[in-house]
């Protein structure tokens, strides 16, 4: 079922929008996407991804296309909130567009800096108006992406392959040499069981010498994530942990710092850097040696830049790709990132939707620059929006 909410109090406004541009209307798109398999680490579990489309249309016709994909646990935005919100009133987001003149990437550059401070805790919501500007601008009057992300890195990127709590431990053998087939350079195993140790280990033996990253999601306390490091430091091929403590508790930094000195295994932060605010409190405290970069929960490419930029200033390693669900609107603004960054050893997850996904609601349209513009799938309404909402704010 396909429900269109008019807000009729958001009729009227006109937003001027790049030179001549008036922005007709903002879509919020609801999509539940079915996976293939499922996904199973220490936080969710999911067999399904629930994802928001933004599309912001022009009264000339151009179509921008920007996704939101909150979750509770990393940016405490949930999809629910976001729309109900949406569905009510004008947001301050929205309504700031009113007063919004923008004819080039330096004016865009400017209102990102000016509004992104506001959306600290609301990461995910801005990054998807973000990315729909980006696309607009880019159709109209082009971008200068070496200015707004950095030039092309030429340098090739390994490759991480993630293995989820679906993989027993006897499964892990055909894991590894799933691993090894796609030619991974290091694989990342979600943890949080009870056999944690064991499967490492396991792990280990079956990839040879082929490094592992851990994942905890934030679920593990003191006492265990060092008897895991006593057990598996010095005798596997663990390269890092991320994320083992909740992003929500700062007690765990001096720790943190005491393990990293002792063990000698970095720690990588996913939860805990959101926002440019957290990154670089983290980089002042020095919680974390490692940062994991997804511009779906960053807000946006700006934000990610900024994030990217400070930890290649400051020493810390970087990690990056796509998050479990996204569509192709997130994951092509991931691959044009990581396509013009340094810092980055290997790239984990793009790709991975192609495997999860039962369809991709979006698909290309052809251009000839960098950023690619996007329509939706015919077949997407019928098989894809059962039971969501579009939401039109028009102006």
């Amino acid at each position: 079922m396909r429900d269109r909410i008019s807000i009729t109090q958001w009729r009227g406004l006109k937003v001027s929008l790049f030179s001549l541009m008036i922005i007709q209307s903002v879509e919020f798109i609801r999509l539940q996407l079915p996976f293939k398999n499922g996904f199973e680490h220490a936080r969710a579990v999911r067999k399904a991804g629930d994802t928001i489309l933004v599309k912001l249309t022009t009264e000339a016709g151009e179509c921008g296309w920007g996704e939101i994909l909150p979750r509770a646990y990393v940016t405490g935005e949930t999809v629910d909130a976001i729309l109900d919100e949406a569905s009510s009133e004008p947001t301050a987001l929205v309504q700031s567009l009113s007063d919004l003149q923008i004819v080039n990437q330096t004016e865009l550059e400017k209102w990102i800096d000016q509004q992104l401070p506001m959306y600290q805790h609301h990461t995910a919501l801005f990054g998807g108006i973000e990315m729909a500007m980006w696309d607009v601008l880019n159709q109209v009057h082009g971008v200068d992406w070496d200015r707004a992300i950095g030039p092309v890195n030429e340098r090739p990127l390994g490759r991480c392959v993630t293995i989820g709590f679906d993989a027993t431990s006897e499964k892990l053998r055909a894991r590894a040499i799933d691993a090894k087939l796609k030619q991974a350079s290091v694989v990342k195993l979600k943890i949080g069981l009870d056999d944690d140790i064991e499967r490492i280990k396991l792990l280990d033996k079956h990839l040879g010498k082929l490094p592992i990253r851990l994942d905890g999601n934030g679920l593990y306390d003191a006492d265990r994530i060092r008897q895991l490091l006593k057990e598996c430091a010095r005798s596997t091929a663990l390269q890092s942990i991320e994320q083992p403590f909740s992003h929500a508790d700062n007690s765990y930094v001096d720790l943190q710092q005491s393990l990293f000195s002792e063990f000698n295994i970095p720690f990588a932060a996913d939860e805990s850097v959101c926002s440019i605010e957290s990154a670089r409190l983290w980089q002042e405290s020095g919680g974390f040696q490692i940062y994991n970069l997804r511009i779906g929960k960053h807000g946006g490419l700006r934000a990610t830049r900024v994030i990217r930029d400070l930890a290649n200033d400051n020493a810390i390693g970087l990690v990056g790709g796509s998050m479990v669900g996204e569509t192709g609107i997130l994951s092509q603004a991931s691959e044009l990132l990581l396509s013009r960054s340094k810092g980055f050893d290997y790239i984990e997850g793009l790709g991975q939707n192609r495997q999860f996904l039962s369809l991709d609601p979006v698909e290309l349209v052809e251009g000839d620059t960098p950023l690619k513009t996007f329509n939706l799938k015919p077949q997407a309404t019928a098989e894809l929006m059962h039971g969501s909402r579009t939401i039109t704010c028009s102006y």
